[in-house]
């Protein structure tokens, strides 16, 4: 009679190739949730650079529309860019139409593109001095900075001169913590 011998693993050794799968699952997992989060923060930050980046463009259309017009701040034009932004509907903006008016019109309906966008526009000498603000997410969505200090110690500007359009501004409050930027531009 032949003696068959069943070849295999040692009782010992059994289950390994489970645990070895549970092992490379969780490794696998954790790795996968990282990027996940950086994936998460990628967004959130390109998402506030897009904001810049769109704030950056609006002014630069502005300032180059204003050398076209060639008002100096030293002149009595400057105040035709200087006037604040009006409530409700600012006026047509037309693309085809060159004038200050127009101008000044297209800059204030390109903020609607910005988080609660607004400007201020102050002329000394033959400086240009555009500040455009917006709500930025941070801001949007930490409403409990209160006070003009925590505001600036985040990193941002407290504004409580801008005025808003009637039901543009999220936060009840006048004052508020917004991200801000100011162009210079000697016309």
């Amino acid at each position: 009679m032949t003696v068959v011998h069943k070849m295999g693993l040692p009782r010992a050794q059994t289950g390994v190739g489970l645990i070895e799968a549970m092992v490379t699952m969780f490794v696998l997992s954790i790795g996968l949730l990282g990027m996940a989060f950086a994936q998460t923060w990628s967004l959130r930050y390109g998402q506030d650079a897009y904001m810049r980046t769109q704030a950056t463009l609006i002014a630069y259309e502005l300032i180059d529309k204003m050398r076209v017009h060639n008002i100096p701040a030293d002149h009595t034009g400057a105040t035709l860019y200087t006037q604040a932004r009006a409530s409700g509907n600012v006026g047509a903006c037309v693309a085809t139409t060159a004038s200050v008016d127009n101008a000044r019109n297209c800059f204030y309906d390109a903020l609607d593109e910005l988080p609660s966008g607004n400007a201020e526009i102050t002329a000394d000498g033959k400086d240009y001095a555009i500040t455009i603000v917006w709500l930025n997410r941070e801001a949007a969505r930490n409403t409990s900075i209160d006070t003009q200090a925590e505001c600036e110690a985040s990193g941002r500007v407290w504004s409580s001169t801008l005025t808003w359009p009637s039901g543009d501004n999220p936060n009840p409050n006048p004052a508020t913590c917004l991200q801000a930027k100011t162009w210079v531009a000697r016309i």
